[in-house]
């Protein structure tokens, strides 16, 4: 049987093609649940989110011209990308040339919708996204790759909320501040984007030529800055470890032994599997075991 063209077609396609990029965005929001802090990813994560969208009705020309993302017009149907070029997924654009028959104010009018539909998650994003944050906005001073689109005062107002300092050590964070700024990526130590906080912990080791730390107190704020919690990942990760410490085969475990297995499992800076305890902690353990076995009989 020949599937009738219809409205109802073109626009299930189209949500389909949604559907499927709603699942790439969902992936790639896991980057900022990982182990390690992304927390200096963030304000860059929702400029690119925003670009993506606005790319696929808004001409990049309207896009590129505006150094603030979120004045661009994408109303304006002058900025838009015509029904040749506007993003509807492959789907769409096999269905709409094997049915050529379609009325064209039906195309018309789908094109108007999917316009309209662009246009209000676009709306939304820049109304829920925190983009004129000054705090999430100072903090992406943690990605090297982006310094150069901050100032010295971004970078400073953020010791006014996580760190007491003096004006004088608020005037040495804005020099060391702007010089960060100003140094270029091959002056400072290698960066993977995977492991912000080692490059982090690798700055504090360099030194002007009088033997001064050169980013002290720049340091000491990154390490404040990175021990904010910017997603549930670590709660997730804590109820998992909890899950596999009380299974059904050991599930009358007292609270303090859960509390101090926990600990070891959470404080441990290598994997479970390649921890290798000491002769004598593993002599200790057992004769507590044994202990503990006997107290129950």
């Amino acid at each position: 049987m020949i599937q009738r063209a219809s409205p109802d077609n073109i626009s299930c396609d189209f949500q389909q093609n949604k559907n499927d990029e709603y699942q790439e965005e969902d992936a790639a929001s896991c980057s900022t649940q990982a182990g390690e802090s992304m927390i200096g990813y963030l304000h860059t994560e929702m400029v690119r989110l925003l670009r993506k969208m606005m790319g696929k009705f808004v001409t990049t020309m309207t896009i590129t011209a505006q150094s603030d993302i979120t004045k661009v017009d994408f109303r304006c149907k002058d900025n838009q990308h015509d029904n040749t070029r506007i993003a509807v997924g492959m789907k769409v654009r096999e269905f709409l040339s094997d049915n050529d028959d379609l009325a064209p104010q039906t195309v018309s009018n789908f094109f108007s919708t999917v316009r309209e539909f662009y246009c209000t998650m676009t709306e939304t994003m820049i109304k829920k996204f925190p983009f004129q944050d000054k705090v999430i906005r100072g903090i992406s001073f943690l990605n090297p790759l982006s310094k150069d689109k901050l100032s010295p005062d971004e970078v400073v107002s953020l010791s006014d909320r996580f760190l007491n300092y003096n004006q004088q050590e608020t005037s040495q964070l804005e020099d060391e501040a702007a010089e960060y700024i100003l140094t270029p990526l091959c002056d400072l130590p290698a960066f993977d984007p995977d492991t912000p906080s080692l490059f982090w912990t690798s700055i504090v080791n360099l030194k002007l030529p009088t033997g001064k730390l050169q980013f002290q107190h720049l340091f000491a704020l990154s390490k404040v800055v990175l021990a904010l919690p910017h997603s549930n990942a670590d709660t997730e990760r804590t109820f998992s470890m909890l899950k596999k410490i009380q299974a059904d085969p050991r599930d009358n475990l007292a609270d303090k032994t859960i509390h101090s297995l926990l600990s070891v499992k959470i404080n441990n800076p290598t994997d479970c599997h390649q921890y290798k305890p000491e002769p004598e902690l593993v002599k200790a353990a057992k004769s507590a075991c044994a202990l503990y076995k006997q107290s129950l009989s």
